[in-house]
């Protein structure tokens, strides 16, 4: 049988690499079991009882362990004998009401609490004991409890004392129950609640869910509100400010001694790029698709779009959303020279059209593919006042006398004008399909329509990470294989230069207009007439075209 105390001393000794926060919840354990005059007293029965339980009653349910004994790895057998050993000297409730687990995913951390829910429901005395799986959605609340459900369903023994259904465990002599509870569930009032489940608490944008938990559980004897997460993105949500109340207190900052806590991750100065720091805050590391892990950080070395993803997620870095885009060395070397015109005009050609503003810069961007290269050519507009905005630091009189940039009179740019310049473009070549904002509604569209510009071949196309994800990672693979060619444009240079990118939680990208550092229209132009061709091209496997409209 796994000794959970054995974790403390390979953690101390250095034998099992681990980050300062880890050493500091460790160090708390055997502190408190120092502790003299105190309230609270450590069960070791009780622990290893806990621990126990796993492997003698679960069995796990998916891929390669299905069907085998659910035997805990060394730190969750440590985190469940510390959580559930101590109680309380007066009524022997648990000193512990609330767990708190920072972790990189692919660590086993929900499938290990869902069968905690299940212990909770064979083991704990309570008639009529609630428990809830709790997220943003019901819908993704339902995960967690459908991991549940599946282990139940594979272990021979709790048969006798669990009922699976559809949307629900039951407790077969208890009255018990495991459900699933989003802030968009019907059910938040009245709740008893002896345990609730918090999975991804770092995508929650405000803890009312904490607090409909923590309501829940005020009739409760020793309730108990577990939160697991990954890093997350976004440093103004909520977790982010516990996690630092909870580093305050394993720390011994602070008292707080209905919190545990413990958080997986690297430390400051350690190099992201070795596998040493994978190993370091994955402590499932024996158990999991290494070759996998590392091909993912070997992707986010060699694509800087990729890096932010791969720190969250697999080394529980918490990172800002933004990251910066292409840089200048790797643009220029997309410098392949100019195209013959006259072939590109043998070709399709797929467009973008940023117009969000005309008393702004706007641009075109139209895209070709010519010998598996593909080839990029811009068009801008600007009106002179802008220009004189910033004369001494951007080169727009420059970019004007060359023919790069197109400037007119006064404060706006005329739609009519503007209009009729694209309409000689578009007949110059052989238009497939141009994007443009889906939100936009000024006069532009409506003028190529009505002056005969065929409609079917304008397409609305979102700015946000579903639509612009695919293009801005494939703009990034072909300017690394050097597959792209901008043909020097300097404008486009220096757009590339202002960007910066906004990542969400699942990984997507796009650029994030409000924190770049200046203008990229002519790169959001871009990424549109990619995403435009991208979802023009026919399907290799079915022969049907694809197009991403409206995402």
């Amino acid at each position: 049988m796994i000794d959970p105390v054995e974790y403390e001393s390979k953690i101390l000794s250095g034998e099992i690499p681990s980050c300062e926060y880890v050493k500091m919840a460790v160090k708390r354990q055997q502190k408190d079991l120092k502790r003299r005059k105190w309230d609270y007293w450590f069960d070791r029965d009780e622990g290893l009882m806990r621990v126990a339980f796993f492997p003698n009653f679960l069995v796990h349910a998916k891929a390669e362990f299905a069907g085998k004994p659910f035997e805990l790895d060394l730190w969750q057998a440590w985190c469940t004998y510390v959580f559930y050993g101590w109680k309380k000297k007066k009524n022997n409730a648990r000193r512990f009401k609330y767990s708190y687990i920072e972790i990189p995913r692919k660590n086993g951390k929900t499938t290990w609490k869902a069968g905690e829910g299940l212990m909770y429901m064979v083991i704990e005395e309570d008639f009529g004991s609630e428990l809830y799986c709790a997220a943003t959605k019901e819908k993704q609340a339902r995960q967690l409890l459908n991991f549940a459900r599946g282990i139940a369903k594979k272990s021979p023994l709790l048969k006798q004392y669990l009922k699976v259904q559809m949307y629900t465990i039951l407790g077969k002599e208890n009255d018990s129950f495991i459900e699933a509870l989003g802030s968009d569930s019907d059910k938040q009032d009245g709740l008893h609640i002896s345990m609730g489940i918090i999975d991804e608490l770092h995508a929650h944008k405000d803890f009312k869910m904490v607090e409909v938990l923590e309501t829940g559980c005020s009739a409760s004897f020793s309730p108990i509100i577990n939160m697991i997460t990954t890093a997350g993105f976004n440093k103004n949500y909520p977790c982010y400010n516990y996690r630092k109340f909870v580093i305050d207190i394993i720390s011994g900052k602070i008292e707080q001694d209905d919190v545990f806590g413990i958080i997986y991750t690297i430390d400051e100065g350690d190099d992201w790029k070795s596998v040493d720091s994978i190993i370091k805050s994955n402590p499932s590391w024996e158990h999991m698709n290494q070759d996998d892990i590392i091909q993912a950080q070997q992707k986010a070395i060699k694509y800087p779009s990729a890096e932010v993803g791969f720190k969250t997620k697999h080394l529980n870095v918490w990172t800002d959303s933004e990251q910066v885009f292409i840089s200048d060395d790797a643009w220029m070397e997309c410098d392949l020279g100019d195209v013959d015109f006259e072939k590109l005009k043998e070709v399709p050609a797929w467009g973008g059209l940023d117009i969000a503003a005309t008393v702004d810069l706007n641009a075109l961007c139209l895209v070709w593919e010519i010998d598996e290269i593909l080839v990029a050519k811009w068009w801008f507009w600007i009106p002179e006042s802008k220009v004189h905005e910033k004369e001494d630091i951007v080169d727009y009189y420059v970019w004007s006398d060359q023919g790069y940039i197109m400037t007119m009179p006064g404060n706006a740019l005329d739609d009519e004008v503007m209009a009729r310049d694209i309409l000689d473009i578009f007949a110059y070549y052989k238009i497939g399909m141009v994007s443009y904002d889906r939100w936009y509604s000024g006069g532009v569209i409506g003028r190529l329509v009505k002056a005969g510009f065929d409609p079917e071949k304008l397409n609305p196309f979102g700015q946000g990470p579903p639509s612009m994800s695919g293009p801005i990672k494939e703009l990034e693979r072909r300017v690394l294989l050097k597959t792209f060619n901008h043909m020097g444009n300097p404008v486009a240079r220096w757009m590339n230069s202002n960007v910066t990118l906004a990542v969400n939680a699942a990984g997507d990208v796009k650029f994030d207009r409000q924190k770049s550092i200046d203008k990229i229209d002519g790169m959001v132009a871009l990424a549109m007439g990619m995403g435009t061709w991208m979802g023009n091209q026919e399907d290799e496997f079915t022969g049907e075209i694809r197009f991403l409209e409206n995402l």
